[in-house]
């Protein structure tokens, strides 16, 4: 079996968000699943081995039901076409709580199932993200699917970058920007995040990313205006590789007009 963690960085409407999930993928192995090993209308451990757990980073709605943010296991209830979805606060136990204390659920709700038409032959749970603060968490073994849907789009103010352990630092949104550029390619949220850097601070390595990816955007000529801004500010502190890269990155663009 195979233990996976996960940890999905993404922008909110007005934030940097994250979750973490931790599980074990258990093995299908010709076997039965829902209604036989997983039996219909008991609680299961959402995987194998140890609790399946999941920390959110900022209060959420969880499939339209509010979430304080914190971590929590996660167990679920699989019937022919609902499954139970329950979030439970005791996380330091191996598998299942015995008994389940009530008043340890955060939260407890159901939702439908859909049958696949491909086996998935290893239990997965993929993070997918839908909207800007919004991302599927799809539970898969077998021919059934179960999704919840995580929703930070409520957001809070943008926190100020204080640099302590409470608030979100200028690195955290820098990170996002890179991160969503470089890795996921949603160059919505990459901006969100460059934007908000730029009205704390303005330096050439925050532009330089900006133009990158306005010009991976489509929109060129905002790209080598925010370029040239970058330039200028490297000449000042005598950056030679942001100088280099803006240069670069200026006669490539400017081409691509003329052609």
């Amino acid at each position: 079996m195979q233990k996976i963690k996960q940890t999905s960085t993404f922008i909110g409407i007005s934030e940097i968000v994250e979750m973490e999930l931790i599980y074990t993928r258990p093995s299908r192995q010709g076997r039965q699943i829902f209604g036989s090993l997983v039996p219909y209308g008991d609680v299961w451990r959402t995987g194998a081995d140890g609790n399946t757990m999941i920390t959110f980073s900022h209060d959420l709605s969880i499939s339209g039901h509010t979430l304080t943010k914190g971590k929590y296991a996660i167990f679920t209830v699989p019937q022919r076409n609902t499954w139970r979805v329950i979030f439970y606060k005791h996380t330091g136990n191996y598998g299942l709580p015995r008994p389940i204390y009530r008043k340890d659920i955060a939260l407890m709700f159901d939702v439908e199932s859909v049958k696949l038409e491909n086996i998935v032959n290893v239990f997965t749970i993929d993070i997918t993200e839908k909207l800007p603060g919004v991302a599927d968490l799809r539970m898969s073994w077998e021919y059934t699917m179960a999704t919840i849907t995580a929703d930070f789009s409520a957001g809070l103010p943008f926190e100020q970058a204080s640099g302590s352990s409470d608030g979100v630092t200028l690195n955290d949104y820098y990170n996002s920007a890179k991160f969503h550029f470089e890795e996921t390619g949603n160059l919505v949220h990459a901006l969100r995040s460059l934007n908000v850097l730029l009205e704390m601070n303005v330096t050439y390595f925050y532009l330089a990313l900006k133009s990158r990816v306005l010009a991976k955007s489509g929109n060129i000529r905002e790209a080598i205006r925010v370029a040239k801004d970058s330039l200028t500010l490297a000449q000042e502190y005598g950056n030679e590789r942001y100088i280099a890269l803006n240069k670069a990155n200026l006669t490539e663009w400017e081409k691509s007009l003329t052609d």
